[in-house]
């Protein structure tokens, strides 16, 4: 699991120093995403508005590649900056909320001087089942809001006896 995450921390970090006109040009119409209401665990960020946006391709390709299509996200929009999610997702608030000690938590992400975008990364294990929280927040160039995914992929493998 700790090889999926970093795989995929590495992946969504890929998308986000993507220029912004690049990231603008692969967010699009279409579903909102494949939960309607944002995880209870999760905190929400006052403020945001679920929005009608499809996860970009390049994320999705990467979080297919590791967790072979088995997440779900959710997108928000908001009008606060990107930096204000990483100051809000902190590990001790997650924490609280159950997810590790160990995960490593929310990295801003600069372009020119100026936070872009924010890649925040939760895990969390509960019995068999393992769960990852992936944050990506990138700043629309043309509108200036701040999209922001919430994708999720939990993993409930019980170990086969061997006889």
């Amino acid at each position: 699991m700790k090889r999926r995450l970093i795989t995929l921390a590495l992946a969504a970090s890929m998308v986000l120093t993507m220029s912004c006109s690049v990231v603008s040009g692969l967010l699009g119409g279409g579903a909102s995403g494949t939960v309607n209401d944002l995880w209870s665990d999760v905190p929400p960020f006052a403020g945001a508005t679920k929005a009608n946006l499809q996860l970009p391709v390049a994320a999705q390709l990467a979080i297919n590649a590791v967790m072979q299509g088995k997440f779900n996200f959710i997108a928000y929009t908001s009008k606060s900056a990107p930096g204000d999610f990483s100051a809000f997702y902190t590990k001790e608030r997650m924490q609280a909320q159950g997810w590790g000690t160990d995960s490593p938590g929310c990295q801003g992400v600069s372009s020119n001087n100026a936070t872009t975008g924010a890649l925040c990364v939760f895990n969390k294990k509960v019995g068999t089942k393992s769960s990852v929280l992936v944050i990506f927040v990138s700043r629309e160039d043309a509108t200036k809001d701040t999209n922001i995914f919430y994708a999720r992929a939990e993993d409930d493998r019980t170990p086969t006896p061997v006889k």
